[in-house]
This record gives C-alpha cells, sequence and structure tokens, in this order.
C-alpha cells in the first residue's frame, strides 16, 4: 500500500506555542490543524474532540461546531469498535501510555451518513494547557484499497489466463482430428445404428471446440482479425437471434447512437461475446423483466482511468446489456470474470461466459466494467477505442456452402503427426497435391529440391529450432511468390501483436471443419489472381 507520509515538523510549531503560551491553545490548536490537508482531529485525554479541521469535516460530514466537545468515539467510531476504543482509552488515563502514539495504523470509520470506510490513521501525543493529550491525522483509502483489490484481481486472472491457454491449445490439435473425422463419417456412414453415433461424436466434438475457444478467449490467446466496424450494424444483424433467445416474457429493448464511431473489432467474435451477455441476462431473469441493449460513444477520462489502471484515456464507443434480473452482491460481482466460477446450479452453465467476454475485450485494447445491485438487476459495459473519423467500416464476406476444390500443390508442415494425416487425408479429397513434413527444416529441404509448391500450410509452434514464421520468412525469400497459410490452435505472439493479425497474415484456427479449410485453402491460393 501506498504509505501515508505524515511530516512530524507539524507538531513542532505546536509543542513551542503551547510551551511559551499556554493561554492562547485554541488559537494554537487552530493553526496546527489548519496547516495540513488530511482530516486532523484532536482529542483530550478524556476522548473528547477539541480540535476539528475543514478536512474533518469533508471526510466525515460533521461540522466543526457539531463535533467540538463530543466524544470522539460515538462520533467517528464504527458501534461494533467502540468497547475497545473506550478500553484503550481507560488504559492511557490509568498508565499515561498510548500504544498507537507515533505508529501508523489502518483501522474503520463511520461518517455522519452512517457510512464506514477504511481510514490510515497517525497519532502523536500533544498535552498543553487546554488538556489536549492527542492530534490524529487520518486519509481515506477506500478508493485506495478498491484499486490494490482490482489489481490483484487482474493479477490471478492473467496468471489463470496462462494456464488455460496452454491447456486450450493441446485440446485443439485432439479436437482438430476428431471434428474432421467425426464430420467425414457422419456424411459417409448409412448404416441406421453407425450413423447417430458419428453424429453424436461430431456434436461432442463441436461442443468440445466451443469450449476451448472460450477458454483461449478468457486467456487473450484466441487470434483476432479486427477490421473497422460500426457496433450498430452488428448488434442490429443480431437482433433476430437475440429474440429467439429470450422467452416472450422479457421484453427487449435496443438503443443505438445514431452518429456511433466505428470500433476496430472482430465481428464474429462481438456477436459471441454479445450473445453470452445476452444468455447470463436471461437466465438472471428467470423468464420475465427487461433487457436492454445499448450503444453510444463515450470518453473515459483520467479521473477515470485512476480508479481503472489499465484504462488509457481517451474515446470508446460502448455496448452495454442491462437486465432487471436478480443482481449480484460485490463479492460475486468481483468475481463474476473468473473461469469456471458460475452461481447457477450444476449442469446449467459452465462459468466461461463472462470469461470469455472479459477475455476478448481486453484482448481487443477495451475495458469491461460490471455494476449490479441485488434485487435491481445488472448491466455490463464494454468499452472499445473509437477510431479516427477518416476510418471506413468493411463488411464480412458471405460464405460458401460447399467446400471450394482445387489441384494446387501443398506442402503441410505439422508436428503432430495425428493433425498432419488428418489434414493430408481432407485436402487429398479436396483435389490437391499434398506433401508433408514434421519440422522447419524438414521443409525447407523439400522447398529446395521440389519448385512445384504452391502453397505453405504451418503450424506456428514447432519444434526443431525453428517455428512457423521463420520458416515461412525463409522459404518466401527462396520463392517470393510463395502463399503461405498459418494454423494455430492459439496465438502465442509470433505472428500477431496483442493477439491482432498482422495486416497480410493468413490464419486458420484449430479446430477447423473441412468448408472453413477448404474456403480458407481456396482463398489463399487465389489472392492475386482474381
Amino acid at each position: 500500500m501506498n504509505a501515508f507520509s505524515f511530516d512530524p515538523r507539524l507538531i513542532t510549531p505546536y509543542d513551542d506555542i503551547m510551551t511559551s503560551a499556554p493561554d492562547r491553545d485554541s488559537t494554537a490548536l487552530r493553526l496546527l490543524l489548519s496547516t495540513v490537508l488530511d482530516a486532523a482531529v484532536a482529542i483530550d485525554a478524556n476522548g473528547k474532540v477539541v480540535g476539528w479541521n475543514p478536512a474533518a469535516e469533508q471526510t466525515f460530514g460533521w461540522s466543526r461546531a457539531e463535533a467540538l466537545g463530543q466524544n470522539l468515539n460515538d462520533l467517528i467510531v464504527p458501534s461494533r469498535h467502540q468497547q475497545a476504543h473506550a478500553q484503550g482509552m481507560h488504559r492511557y488515563q490509568q498508565t499515561g501510555v498510548a500504544h498507537v502514539v507515533n505508529r501508523r495504523i489502518e483501522i474503520e470509520a463511520r461518517a455522519k451518513s452512517g457510512r464506514e470506510f477504511p481510514i490510515e490513521l497517525s497519532i502523536t501525543e500533544a498535552h498543553d494547557g487546554s488538556g489536549a493529550a492527542f492530534v490524529g491525522f487520518m486519509r481515506d483509502i477506500s478508493g485506495r484499497i478498491a484499486m490494490e483489490r482490482r489489481l490483484r484481481e487482474t493479477q490471478k486472472l492473467e496468471a489463470v489466463g496462462h494456464l488455460t491457454g496452454g491447456i486450450a491449445h493441446d485440446f485443439n490439435n485432439l479436437l482438430t482430428v476428431i471434428l474432421g473425422n467425426a464430420e467425414v463419417l457422419a456424411e459417409s456412414l448409412t448404416d441406421p445404428e453407425l450413423k447417430p453415433l458419428a453424429e453424436m461424436t461430431l456434436s461432442a466434438a463441436e461442443r468440445g471446440a466451443e469450449l476451448t475457444n472460450r477458454l483461449l478467449a478468457f486467456a487473450r490467446r484466441q487470434p483476432l482479425n479486427p477490421k473497422p466496424r460500426n457496433a450498430n450494424e452488428l448488434v442490429a444483424a443480431m437482433q433476430g437471434l437475440v429474440r429467439r433467445t429470450l422467452p416472450e416474457g422479457i421484453d427487449l429493448e435496443f438503443n443505438s447512437d445514431p452518429d456511433l464511431g466505428l470500433i476496430e473489432i472482430d465481428a464474429a467474435e462481438l456477436d459471441s461475446a454479445l450473445l453470452n451477455l445476452v444468455v447470463n441476462a436471461r437466465d438472471a431473469m428467470r423468464d420475465e423483466g427487461k433487457l436492454v441493449i445499448e450503444t453510444a460513444n463515450a470518453i473515459l477520462d483520467t479521473d477515470y482511468a485512476l480508479r481503472y489502471p489499465e484504462v488509457v484515456p481517451g474515446d470508446y464507443v460502448m455496448l452495454s446489456v442491462t437486465d432487471t434480473g436478480t443482481g449480484m452482491d460485490s463479492v460475486i460481482a468481483e468475481r463474476a470474470f473468473e473461469p469456471f466460477f458460475t452461481t447457477k446450479p450444476v449442469g446449467k452453465g459452465s462459468g466461461l461466459g463472462l470469461s470469455m467476454v472479459f477475455g476478448f475485450t481486453k484482448q481487443s485494447g477495451g475495458h469491461i466494467e460490471i455494476c449490479s445491485e441485488l434485487g435491481v438487476g445488472t448491466q455490463i459495459k464494454l468499452y472499445f477505442p473509437r477510431l479516427p473519423i477518416d476510418q471506413t467500416a468493411e463488411n464480412e464476406p458471405s460464405l460458401e456452402p460447399q467446400p471450394p476444390r482445387g489441384t494446387e500443390n501443398i506442402l503441410i508442415v505439422e508436428d503432430n503427426d495425428l493433425v498432419l494425416r488428418h489434414l493430408k487425408r481432407q485436402l487429398v479429397l479436396l483435389g490437391y497435391r499434398v506433401k508433408t513434413a514434421m519440422s522447419g527444416p524438414e521443409a525447407m529441404d523439400i522447398m529446395q529440391a521440389d519448385d512445384e509448391v504452391d502453397l505453405l500450410l504451418t503450424d506456428i509452434v514447432m519444434p526443431g529450432g525453428m517455428n512457423g514464421t521463420e520458416l515461412a520468412d525463409r522459404a518466401r525469400a527462396l520463392r517470393p511468390s510463395l502463399k503461405v497459410l498459418f494454423t494455430s490452435g492459439y496465438t502465442d505472439n509470433t505472428i500477431d501483436r496483442h493477439g491482432r493479425l498482422d495486416p497480410g497474415v493468413d490464419l486458420l484456427r484449430k479446430p477447423y471443419t473441412r468448408l472453413e479449410l477448404s474456403q480458407k485453402v481456396r482463398e489463399v491460393l487465389q489472392r492475386g489472381f482474381e
């Protein structure tokens, strides 16, 4: 914690004045208390207030006239601590020794309004002719404690993110094989007993892929492909799905700022984040209530950034989801973004919805804020940096319904044997001629011996002293016209900056379906020939 610095020199003038002019005690005491910016209170040996500066008036709500002559125990000490305070004063009266003098301690105090809050207290002993025994200097540290708590939570989430990112990466390699083979089996089998089993396997693999994607989103290891977009257009496209997600008893309202600025965002991931917020809100309202989705321009200033140190002051676009559900108390709200933390019954939620939203927002350079009150409802605000006004929005291309085919030569580089064999089989079935390698050096040997390679399809993280990025650089130096497509289960900053793909980089995320594989391969191969 930041130490409250008390300058003992402030007491020296007071002691000098008391020694030389005891008949001027009130003036001297007032002079002393007026020289400090923190709340300063003087009490006599019986605990009665004999000094109360303007900062004390502001901190505790009692005016000087109201405070003077009152017992400090009754004035600002919370009820549960009053007995201990009285015992301390009694010990001082009996022994003349005060154990809290010349120490800096943190205790709780109470304002006139009844609000209780933590303070940092420094006390000095200052005897004088009027009987004043102590002067205390106090600072409200509730804001500092809240900031430290948020910092600890952020550090904890960062640590958990590193762990979940690594686990999800390994799962994605396995799911790539399971998903692809289950897809082929479900399409080719005709046996009425075996076909449903293949379809069940495919469904389970898809759910597993969704789970790992949420883990990666929370861990900020999900490769994003952000483009300038208008959040109003994205929200409008989701209105039908949102309405179908809610029961009839929940009223739905959209409030959109017509002059909304653009944001650089991965549209698909924003859709997923919005849907997660809607589902959480629906479950909190229990089939009746009101849900409001709102967009607006916002400014997060330096005062706001002081409360949230990770925020960069500036212009933002705000997207909020507000419900009239059961709400959360402060303890639950502080843990709401932790992975696998949920208040829902067993089997009703994975505890990853808000975690995914949190990770995606942070990875997009944004900020997330949660406001909730028990019995009233919850509002979650997402803030994304607003782009300069000269930016224009981009629209997503529509997907082709059937897997496109080709006949080009593809070199696959993948260190996982299961994934390598699966990927080769899929591409051969799509008509391509395929060569394989399990490391960067092996791939370079093939490149130097064979000039008929149209596309390098490489994993990013590989053994052998050469990762996918280094391999691509060397291969392009050998053959400048070579097309490159990276594939990975997560981003490790080898091809992106802070989870955002560099311009001109193509990435196929694991796990992927045959349609996604075929479309991405054709997209990269045809670029420059259209």
